[in-house]
């Protein structure tokens, strides 16, 4: 069988060769006769023989690899894209040629035989009279037979500028209309020669292939069966988007004489369903007196729509800042988005944050559309829809890895692991042992009757690291034989609530019937077939005696990790403002185990009023009492008896000022390095670790390097990294609300700013972080592994879209790693323009005064992004010596302000020649310095 399969490839590529030859003399012939010829007619006849030689071409490549071997596939695309790319340039070549040669012919006919007759002044062919303005010409679009809904419009662009062009003969209006029809249009009309018969033949077919009218109220009617609904009314893009769609197949149904109140009661809960929720209550107060039409219904829609879009013009474009994947949508990053999306495999930890809020978040990630039939149903791995033959060709016209499946990558240096069945260098969802097997499974199991799954994911991404709640409350649970008190979770990214087996048996729930399901867990590409009991579950409020009943599905596990509770003053923070926890605060801070999980089909008929504490703690009131859900604080109270049994560390501070800041004047100093006399500081005790900061001279010369220059800074960088339990009671410092009270002890949850470790642990996050991104963006890697220092990004660009390219793409893995990139400033107005339009936020906004903004510090150095020169601002320096104080320790504290990265500055070499004067006189820190020293002050 291999020795028939080698031959036959063997006899077909040789008949490729020929054909290949056959094409490349064509396309001389056809270069000559366009640069020396001036007849069309030959130039035509060289130009339809060249499209039937490269159609054999086509059909003997895809021949060919389909016998290959993979590893020779790479090399055969290749080789077949230059002969394409070969044949379309001189493809559109010859067309340009032939339509310049018919206009200047139709034009000189027109201007001879018509004077002084005004032509339609929509046709792309026919002149107008002298007397007439000469308008530009009008370019025909083309049509490819994939939207029959586009039919009628380009038709009648068509009629009005060819087909009732009385200037032109069958045969032109034929090559016109050839060269417009593109797909499964060229399709119908292919094969008719170009004769003034066959051109009304092709008029035909075309109007009864996509003109019929009942195909195309046929395609309005199902678009609007089918609108995509919008959840939020916020969105206004969305919004924008429905009311298009609607608009456009409302108005071809009125091309084709079909009024909107002829459908209007089959229209009208479509478009209620397919609006916010809030949109139809308040269209019903509004019309609630009267009969509503399609048309007053859709004049409330373009109402609302324009009155968000004019509301979302007037307020600050980044309110929403990053919360997620690609929050940025431009040109730029759509193209990443897609490759990265467009993956077999499903999302992964290292291009998401490590923790997720939702049981069914990576689910949903990976629930993208499907790279193979589009369908946001189902992975790419596990798509059925298409032959492994359908799947394989789809990726060699897209170019894409026959292993991985991104676009960017090649057979030969994919470094993914292959087909998981057959162990071959391939995709396992384009493996034909795979296929072959399930044809195989199918027979056999034919006789079967066929079971009904349903899809659903099972379980929450939970964690015991303390800094994020999830929703949890306790409640009691009654069975028929017994009853308990369990922890419930709430998790809407859940589809089905389920609750543990032995729970369920222990208490003996009432049984409702069995449930199979497509079980997709967390992390998991394939779905887990299992057959689960359904089961009543009664649950009561521990507080206020409430019941509620709901079904659940019975699951061994809902998850193996302990969740966090609340802390002590969290519960007490609720307790205060009356919303009671439903755990004592002897519970708080604990863990617990989750019996139940509450998913969607119950989480909103159980869920109540919604209380925001802050931007990242939420209290939310069920049928089960209240809850919380959020991210806890950076600090936290803690109980301390006594201070001298206790083990830790208690960090003085005090407020410092900053008048050249333009956020957070006044900050809280902690100081790590205070210590009583014969004791060690905690930055004593702390190892440093080593320094991953960049040179700072090395850094400041190449942030002069580039013609467009950018600086950013992260906000709360130290305070983005969580400390361990044990190490938080070394970080324990003294606070009070109202100093009429005694004072209380908090610690810090997170790294802060002061001691000496902190630098190098922010400095190794961030590069861990930057790692990820290496292959994905290795030009913005390369400028951050070597351009950030401590929490300022000093980096630059040769030209503005390159600039704009890789400030999205940091704004997106800061985003990633669960920071925020802000403050963003450049010497380029251009990029500070795009900036504006993708909602970044910079240091300053556009219509603030240029002389009440503090100077920009870059690593300490004024820049002045107007003029973009570094320059040393002496006013604090100037309001320091204004003091005057003849003494060493001023000397000291002079020198000590002015910030030379280099060392060499002049300014700063005639004092460093000062204080060595002041060391070989001897003098005293506190000494008043000599009539010479003076004098040189």
């Amino acid at each position: 069988m291999e020795v028939a399969n080698q031959a036959l490839l063997e006899r077909t590529k040789k008949t490729r060769s020929v054909t290949r030859s056959i094409v490349t003399k064509q396309t001389n012939k056809l270069e000559s006769e366009i640069n020396n010829s001036v007849d069309k007619t030959i130039v035509y006849e060289l130009y339809m023989q060249l499209i039937s030689k490269f159609e054999e071409l086509v059909k003997l490549d895809k021949e060919i690899e389909g016998l290959i071997d993979i590893d020779s596939l790479e090399d055969e695309i290749l080789t077949r894209e230059e002969y394409r790319d070969k044949f379309i340039i001189w493809k559109t070549r010859a067309e340009r040629y032939i339509e310049s040669v018919s206009s200047i012919a139709i034009r000189n006919s027109a201007e001879t035989q018509l004077q002084n007759v005004t032509l339609p002044l929509n046709s792309s062919v026919s002149s107008v009279s002298t007397n007439q303005p000469r308008l530009p010409k009008l370019t025909l679009e083309s049509f490819l037979g994939k939207d029959i809904g586009s039919f009628p419009s380009f038709w009648a662009r068509f009629k009005s500028a060819v087909h009732e062009n009385s200037s032109l003969n069958h045969v032109d209006k034929f090559s016109y209309l050839k060269s417009v029809v593109t797909s499964d249009a060229d399709l119908a009309i292919r094969g008719l020669t170009l004769t003034s018969e066959n051109y009304a033949k092709a008029v035909k077919i075309l109007e009864d292939r996509f003109g019929r009218q009942e195909l195309i109220v046929d395609y309005h009617m199902n678009n609007l069966l089918n609108l995509t609904p919008v959840r939020k009314s916020f969105d206004v893009i969305a919004l924008r988007n429905l009311y298009e769609q609607l608009e456009v197949n409302i108005r071809g149904l009125e091309s084709l004489g079909i009024s909107p109140d002829s459908y209007s009661c089959l229209l009208f809960p479509i478009i209620m369903k397919a609006i916010p929720p809030d949109l139809p209550l308040e269209y019903n107060r509004k019309h609630d007196k009267k009969q509503s039409q399609i048309t007053d219904l859709m004049e409330y829609l373009r109402d609302e729509v324009q009155s968000r879009e004019r509301t979302k013009a007037l307020v600050k474009p980044y309110e929403s800042q990053i919360k997620g994947c690609h929050p940025y949508s431009n040109k730029y990053f759509e193209r990443e988005t897609q490759q990265k999306v467009h993956s077999r495999f499903p999302p992964s930890n290292h291009n998401k944050s490590s923790v997720r809020a939702s049981a069914n978040e990576l689910l949903t990630a990976a629930y993208s559309n499907c790279l193979f039939c589009k369908e946001n149903t189902h992975l790419s791995d596990l798509c059925e829809n298409l032959s492994v033959q359908q799947k394989r060709d789809k990726l060699i016209k897209e170019r894409r890895c026959f292993i991985c499946c991104n676009s960017s990558c090649y057979v030969k240096k994919c470094k993914k692991s292959g087909c998981s069945f057959c162990q071959g260098r391939h995709a396992r969802a384009i493996c034909f042992k795979l296929e072959n097997s399930k044809k195989q499974n199918s027979h056999l199991d034919s006789g079967e009757k066929p079971v009904d799954f349903k899809t659903t994911s099972s379980n929450s991404v939970m964690n015991n690291r303390g800094g994020v709640l999830l929703q949890c409350v306790k409640a009691e649970i009654i069975g028929s034989s017994s009853s308990d008190k369990i922890f419930c979770l709430f998790d809407n990214g859940s589809e089905k609530s389920f609750v543990k087996k032995n729970v369920s048996r222990r208490l003996g729930l009432k049984k409702l019937g069995l449930e199979r399901l497509n079980i997709y867990s967390f992390g998991s590409k394939t779905p887990k077939k299992q057959t689960c009991r359904k089961v009543e579950v009664r649950l009561r409020n521990v507080l206020s005696g409430e019941e509620t009943v709901s079904e659940t599905v019975e699951i061994e596990e809902i998850s193996r990790a302990t969740l966090s509770l609340p802390n002590q003053d969290a519960w007490r923070e609720m307790e205060s403002k009356e919303f009671r926890l439903t755990f004592s605060s002897s519970e708080s801070s604990e863990s617990c185990e989750i019996s139940l999980l509450i998913g969607s089909d119950f989480y909103w008929s159980l869920t109540n009023r919604i209380k925001r504490f802050d931007s990242s703690l939420v209290a939310a009131e069920t049928s089960l009492g209240w809850s919380l859900q959020g991210r806890e604080g950076i600090v936290e109270r803690t109980s301390c008896d006594s201070l001298s049994n206790s083990q830790g560390f208690y960090l003085p501070h005090h407020a410092v000022i900053r008048s050249d800041k333009t956020t957070s004047r006044l900050r809280i100093v902690f100081d790590g390095s205070a210590h009583e006399d014969g004791h060690l500081s905690l930055n004593q005790s702390l190892y440093t670790g080593p320094n991953l900061h960049p040179n700072i001279f090395e850094l400041l010369l190449r942030f002069r390097e580039n013609p467009v220059a950018f600086t950013a800074v992260v906000k709360s960088a130290f305070l983005q990294i969580e400390l361990d339990f044990p190490d938080r009671d070394f970080t324990r410092f003294f606070w009070t609300d109202n100093l009429n009270n005694e004072p209380y002890v908090l610690n810090f949850t997170r790294v802060l700013f002061g001691l000496r470790p902190s630098p190098h642990l922010l400095a190794a996050t961030l590069k861990h972080h930057f790692k990820k991104y290496k292959e994905q963006y290795p030009h913005t890697f390369d400028l951050l592994n070597s351009s950030v220092y401590a929490d300022d990004l000093i980096g630059g660009r040769n030209d503005v879209p390159d600039a704009l390219r890789t400030t999205l793409e940091c704004l997106q893995i800061f985003s990633d790693a669960g920071m925020l990139l802000r403050k963003w400033r450049s010497n380029s107005k251009q990029l500070n323009l795009f900036w504006q339009q993708e909602g970044v936020e910079t240091e300053f906004s556009e219509t603030s005064a240029i002389d009440l903004r503090p100077p920009i510090k870059v690593l300490g150095l004024a820049w002045d992004s107007e003029r973009d020169l570094i320059y040393f601002d002496p006013k604090d320096l100037l309001k320091f010596l204004s003091r005057k104080i003849e003494s060493k320790r001023f000397i000291l504290s002079v020198v000590g302000r002015i910030f030379d990265p280099i060392g060499i500055g002049p300014f700063v070499i005639k004092l460093k020649c000062l204080l060595q004067d002041l060391w070989t006189l001897g003098l005293g820190t506190s000494s008043k310095a000599t009539p010479q020293v003076a004098a040189v002050e």
